[in-house]
């Protein structure tokens, strides 16, 4: 059963209650049996699971694939040979 929280209109005291669902009933004040009226309040909410935290929801990170890797040498040739033939 949940519970409820509610507040005497005459004597201003808070208090909570557990009762049914759907109930319509309001029940009288335990300090001086007064008139009451429901109050609104937040659920009492338990998160289970992954998924909530910010971490949680993060996508995976993307690993790129990287070319063959070439050596400055490799590179440098090519400009060596154009040259040299170049002078030929």
């Amino acid at each position: 059963m949940p519970n409820y929280e509610f507040q005497c209109q005459t004597c201003r005291k808070q208090f909570q209650k557990s009762l049914p669902f759907g109930t319509k009933d309001l029940p009288p004040c335990p300090v001086c049996k007064g008139t009451t009226k429901r109050l609104i309040s937040a659920p009492m909410v338990h998160f289970k699971g992954t998924g909530f935290y910010k971490t949680d929801s993060k996508p995976a990170p993307v690993v790129e694939k990287k070319e063959a890797t070439k050596t400055p040498e490799a590179k440098a040739e090519p400009k060596k040979n154009q040259e040299l033939r170049s002078k030929n």
